[in-house]
Parts: C-alpha cells; sequence; structure tokens
C-alpha cells in the first residue's frame, strides 16, 4: 500500500517519545505502514505545550487519530491539516446520535469527540442525572459514551446524553438510601454563588446552603451533611466537620 501526500488517514497513536527539541507520535496505519506525527501538528489542547512526557503518553497512547499525509519519506502526517480539511466536509445535524469519545472533563463540562476530529461540549445539565453533578466523578478520558446533537451555539456542537442513561430508576434508588434529617459523611467538592457541593458517593453531590459562617471549609475536608430535599433535587445543609 502507497500513500500520497494530501492524502487524509486513520491510526492510533502506539508510541510518544522525545526527539531533539520535541515529542514525536508514532501513529499505526497499517500493518506494514507507521507514521510520524509532530506534536506541534496535534490538534488537542495542552499536548503541544506540555513538558510532561509520562502525563503526555497517558492521554494519547492507544488513541485513534486522523492525519493529512504531509511528507512519504519519512511517511509524516498533521493532525491539524486533516482536522481543518474534515470540518468543512464533515458537519453535525441536531439529532444525530453518535458513540463519541471523552477527551475532557471537568466538574461541569465533557468535551465529547466525533469520529476522531470533531469535538462537541456536553453541558453538566444535558448528562442527565442529578442537577449539579460533579463530572468529573462519572465520565473519564477515554470512555465511550452515546449521546444526541441538541443545539449549536457559537459554533459548537451541543449533546446530551439525557435519552441513552442505561436505568433511569438507578439514581432514584441511589436518592432513596437518604433519609430526610439524615446525616451524613460527605466530601466538599465545589463552591458556587449560592451553596457548596458536597459528595456522598461517586456521581452523587448534593447542592447545600451557603457555607457555615462558624467554620470555613475547602475542597477535600470531609463534613457532615443534613438531608433537607430529595424533590426537585437533592440539597442538605452541612451541619459540622466530621471528626
Amino acid at each position: 500500500m502507497s500513500y500520497v501526500i494530501g492524502e487524509i488517514v486513520k491510526g492510533r497513536i502506539i508510541a510518544v517519545t522525545p526527539e531533539e527539541d520535541q515529542v514525536m507520535l508514532t501513529v499505526n496505519l497499517s500493518e506494514k505502514h507507521n507514521a510520524l506525527l509532530p506534536a506541534s501538528e496535534v490538534s488537542i489542547e495542552d499536548i503541544q505545550s506540555s513538558s510532561n512526557l509520562r502525563a503526555t503518553a497517558r492521554r494519547l497512547v492507544g488513541r485513534p487519530i486522523v492525519g493529512k499525509i504531509t511528507n512519504t519519506d519519512p511517511l509524516t502526517i498533521s493532525n491539524k491539516q486533516a482536522i481543518e480539511e474534515l470540518e468543512q466536509v464533515d458537519k453535525l445535524e441536531i439529532g444525530q446520535v453518535f458513540d463519541g469519545i471523552v477527551i475532557s472533563v471537568n466538574e461541569t463540562e465533557a468535551k465529547i469527540e466525533y469520529n476522531s476530529h470533531l469535538l462537541t461540549l456536553l453541558p453538566q445539565e444535558e448528562m442527565g442525572i442529578m442537577p449539579g453533578t460533579n463530572l468529573k466523578m462519572i465520565l473519564k478520558y477515554g470512555q465511550k459514551l452515546r449521546v444526541e446533537v441538541v443545539d449549536v451555539k457559537d459554533g459548537k456542537y451541543i449533546v446530551s446524553h439525557k435519552n441513552f442513561l442505561q436505568d433511569k430508576n438507578e439514581w432514584e434508588e441511589r436518592i432513596n438510601k437518604y433519609q430526610i434529617k439524615g446525616h451524613y459523611l460527605g466530601i466538599v467538592t465545589n463552591f458556587i454563588k449560592n451553596g457548596v457541593f458536597i459528595n456522598l458517593e461517586p456521581g452523587l453531590d448534593v447542592l447545600c446552603s451557603p457555607q457555615p459562617e462558624w467554620f470555613e471549609l475547602k475542597r477535600g475536608d470531609e463534613v457532615i451533611v443534613e438531608i433537607t430535599d430529595k424533590n426537585s433535587k437533592i440539597k442538605g445543609i452541612v451541619t459540622g466537620k466530621a471528626f
């Protein structure tokens, strides 16, 4: 099999290595062909400037990726150029469903990749679990997730997972374990203007009333939470720090 300059190819990253003053990736294209991909030609946030080779390898090795042939001797590709070209012809439509890959996640938003090149955004409220749930507790890098395109804002595709929860009753069952006026051990995960989020178990955060004036809280603190509401969302108050 021969490759020509300008051809769009797809492969899998099999190595990340230091090469003089840059980081070089090796992408397996076929049984007999590997291509070189400079980190500077990867269209993934923070990869180009990362100085931690081990962390970069954890994020990339085994990952499917697209590239545009820029040289045949040695065989070299550019992920940036491939994405620029594909974005002009490969579009998503509202209502379209696809199985994407989580490539970035924080507490309130996840980035889901479509077909190894298009980025979509999954807001916290579109996960379809509990309002205020910390997405970092339930999603991880590289995870496959079925989503539906629900909107386009500022040129960015917004997706939702609400219609694809494996068991919508699971969350009600989890919430029912916690009784009104019951007191439970939790961990401080986040602060917002109107309250503080306390994690009771993986994927389940309780929105509590503003931070108590009589003691200071910080992320990671173990606290006691009294459950006050389980109607529209689970709520509580922090009654003290854990022993």
